[in-house]
C-alpha cells in the first residue's frame, strides 16, 4: 500500500486529476508524513504543459520539499509524468531567493497543506 512509503518521510506531495479530488484527501489523512501538500493538476494531457510544471516546481519548493520528501502522482498517466517530473526536477534550485522561503501569509491559495497528527 502507498501509505506505508510515507514512514520516516517528512513531507509527502500528492499530485492529482479532478477526477480524483476526492481520494486525495482521504490518502493524505492515512500517511504518516508530517505535512502533506495537495497539488491538483488540470485533468489529461493539459496537464502535461511548461507553466503547469513550473507551478508544480513553485508549490513543491515554497513548502520546503527536498529530495528525501516524497512526490505521489495519483491517478494515471498525466498525473505520473507530473509527478515524475515534479521529482525529477531541481525543487528550488532555479527559484529566485523570495520563492524559496516565503512566509506562511504569503503561500499560494492552490496549496493547501494537511498537519497529520
Amino acid at each position: 500500500e502507498v501509505v506505508s512509503y510515507t514512514d520516516n518521510r517528512t513531507r509527502l506531495a500528492i499530485c492529482f486529476p479532478p477526477s480524483l479530488a476526492a481520494e486525495a484527501p482521504t490518502l493524505a489523512s492515512r500517511s504518516a508524513a508530517a505535512e502533506t501538500l495537495l497539488v491538483p493538476l488540470p485533468d489529461g494531457e493539459a496537464a502535461k504543459t511548461p507553466a503547469v510544471l513550473v507551478e508544480c516546481w513553485t508549490l513543491l519548493a515554497e513548502a520546503g520539499f527536498t529530495r528525501s520528501d516524497l512526490i505521489i502522482g495519483l491517478g494515471g498517466g498525466a498525473a505520473t509524468d507530473v509527478a515524475g517530473e515534479g521529482a525529477a526536477g531541481p525543487v528550488g534550485a532555479w527559484l529566485p531567493p523570495k520563492a524559496r522561503k516565503p512566509s506562511r501569509s504569503s503561500r499560494p491559495s492552490a496549496m493547501r497543506p494537511l498537519t497529520h497528527a
